[in-house]
């Protein structure tokens, strides 16, 4: 409220930075501190995208890194790491408590690509005309491999053709299941905006 601005106190102020902090201390090492572009929780899903807006944004290493996030929350997952503190029970979560305290039964991690350099919607086609996919598979194929390895994924389903992976994580009787999947132009926009 700009007419009542004189009157902001710097009690105000503190007030305001209290309501806004998290309940949670990070106990997880700062590597463990995973960024992505778009969240949206869907019912009992939450959904994570990490985007490059051309496909020549970044190259080949802008893709390596956002494959690499996905790569890091599933292994997250698999040590059992513990990241959360509540501060006032002082409980401790890994990833999937927390996901299974707040009800969260599907985790989705995207690959996503907005535009080719002509302005149209990108498509995996057009990834791979511009020389840049096979990054992306090579990571894929990376993501495979750390789920295969690991006994803490079950039911695991993949197409390499449309860098898609699903399957059932379990540990310690709480489970959840994970889809990955690379997104192209509009398939971002139905998938977070709908």
């Amino acid at each position: 409220d700009f007419d009542n601005i004189d009157k902001i106190t710097s009690d105000n102020i503190n007030n305001l930075k209290k309501q806004s902090k998290s309940n949670f201390i990070w106990l997880a090492n700062k590597d463990d501190n995973i960024t992505f572009d778009l969240l949206k929780i869907d019912k009992n899903t939450l959904k994570l995208s990490d985007i490059k807006n051309r496909v020549d944004s970044g190259g080949t290493s802008a893709r390596g890194e956002s494959w690499k996030k996905i790569l890091d929350i599933l292994k997250i997952l698999n040590e059992n790491k513990l990241i959360l503190q509540d501060k006032v029970n002082r409980k401790k979560y890994t990833l999937l408590d927390y996901l299974s305290k707040n009800k969260i039964k599907n985790i989705r991690l995207y690959f996503s690509l907005i535009y080719n350099t002509d302005g149209t919607p990108a498509t995996i086609n057009s990834d791979y005309l511009n020389g840049f996919l096979s990054e992306s598979i090579k990571r894929y194929d990376t993501i495979v491999r750390e789920i295969e390895t690991h006994s803490n994924f079950k039911n695991i389903k993949k197409n390499r053709n449309n860098l898609s992976i699903s399957c059932n994580f379990k540990n310690n009787n709480k489970e959840i299941k994970i889809e990955i999947q690379g997104l192209y132009g509009a398939e971002i926009i139905k998938e977070f905006f709908k």
